[in-house]
């Protein structure tokens, strides 16, 4: 599907001076070695695409921009750290590791001290991702603070939407909040926007843009075809190594594939997270070590030879999470590989060639699409045609999540007449 860009929105056309200020609070993620890598020119070596807070760098650099940049931390201390014409300030969110009722008030907690930050640092407009209490953000009116909302995870998995009351009030209080209140919105799925709107009934007066992850074409550009034929038959996984990301799928998987081909197939797991030891116990213990390998947290280098490596993807994501749109799948159409992946990973709205998905869950199917893409050379090849223009999208600058953050800050910059008063 194209990608609606907003050509006339041009950085060009930013009347901001050198005094403005924005916050952006980012969430999880280590956003000061980032900026680190960046202020020397320098991607960051963990990530394939272009790290969300270096597109933020850049965009502020270019439009001369004082920024707070906010994010979760390890350290339960609250952190300051000026840098230039930036400062970074972060709290560890305890609501990650609670539940229920704890989660929510856990997390109500750590959203009033972000806006607590956001305030003391009296900025003009803020740029805000990754939170579950949306609605808390109008108390920036008071401060009368923009605000621009990144969504990079869905309300509810696609497919599965709230049903429990309390999942049902908080869709209520959120989409009042992008009823009334939020003055622009980044997605970086269709279906995010689709969900954004049925919670809201959004009118065409608040915008909404889409915005893609950005790779360098570099990255792939001597990425060799892959050949079926050769053996073993490598099936890739990268990613969070946790329940709601499919693993224990990937197991109930190669227990069916291994009795259903003859050929010689391995899956290779790239990654890490809370359920790792567990994960690698359970290999052992249905004795798949032979066709599970475990290759823990790599670099960037180490994952584009694993893509190389790899016949075809596997990303397995459970209805039980509300992907935006997973970066896995993306980066195995870039890699020339085809895809298997669920629907909750949101891919099929904006991958046409190279996926093919599949009900979360879904164990049979999943296994028998593995076995012919293994068995049938055919069907192997039918799945690779047309994978090239699929990724044309995540090399385009024009797509990007930066253009969509520069266009929503055009609009909110054109929209309000507090801007050099």
């Amino acid at each position: 599907m194209p990608l609606e860009t907003h050509s006339t929105l041009t950085s060009k056309a930013l009347p901001l001076s050198k005094e403005e200020r924005i916050a952006y609070y980012a969430g999880p993620g280590d956003v000061m070695q980032t900026y680190h890598f960046w202020r020397n020119n320098v991607s960051d070596p963990n990530e394939l695409s272009e790290t969300y807070s270096g597109q933020f760098y850049d965009a502020i650099r270019a439009h001369n921009l004082k920024a707070l940049v906010i994010s979760d931390s390890n350290s339960a201390e609250r952190t300051v750290s000026p840098i230039g014409d930036l400062v970074f300030v972060s709290k560890h969110n305890t609501a990650k590791s609670m539940k229920g009722a704890l989660y929510h008030l856990h997390e109500i907690r750590h959203s009033l001290w972000v806006i607590k930050e956001i305030v003391k640092f009296n900025p003009r407009l803020a740029l805000i991702t990754n939170m579950k209490h949306w609605w808390l953000l109008s108390l920036l009116k008071l401060w009368r603070i923009q605000i621009i909302t990144s969504l990079h995870c869905t309300f509810w998995p696609k497919g599965t939407p709230a049903r429990n009351l309390s999942a049902r009030i908080l869709n209520k209080v959120n989409g009042f909040f992008w009823r009334h209140v939020n003055d622009c919105t980044i997605c970086i799925s269709p279906e995010c926007e689709a969900q954004v709107r049925e919670i809201s009934q959004i009118s065409t007066r608040r915008p909404i843009f889409q915005g893609r992850a950005h790779y360098d074409r570099q990255l792939f550009l001597n990425f060799p075809d892959p050949d079926p034929k050769q053996q073993p038959f490598v099936i890739l996984f990268c990613g969070r190594i946790e329940g709601h990301k499919g693993i224990y799928t990937l197991l109930d998987v190669a227990n069916q594939l291994r009795t259903k081909v003859r050929t010689d197939f391995k899956f290779f797991v790239a990654g890490d997270g809370s359920e790792k030891d567990l994960f690698i116990q359970r290999v052992r213990s249905e004795n798949l070590s032979g066709h599970v390998i475990y290759k823990g947290k790599l670099g960037r280098a180490e994952l584009l030879e694993l893509y190389q490596q790899a016949h075809a993807v596997f990303v397995p994501t459970t209805a039980s999470f509300p992907e935006g749109l997973n970066k896995v799948v993306v980066e195995g159409i870039l890699s020339k590989r085809p895809v298997v992946a669920t629907t909750v990973c949101n891919a099929g709205d904006v991958i046409s060639n190279g996926l093919i998905e599949v009900a979360p869950g879904d164990v049979s199917a999943m296994t028998n699409i593995l076995a012919r893409l293994i068995s049938d050379n055919h069907f192997y090849q039918q799945a690779c045609l047309g994978i090239s223009a699929s990724a044309i999208q995540f090399y385009d600058r024009d797509a990007s999540w930066r253009r969509a953050f520069e266009s929503a800050l055009a609009v909110c910059t054109m929209q309000n007449k507090w801007f050099h008063s």
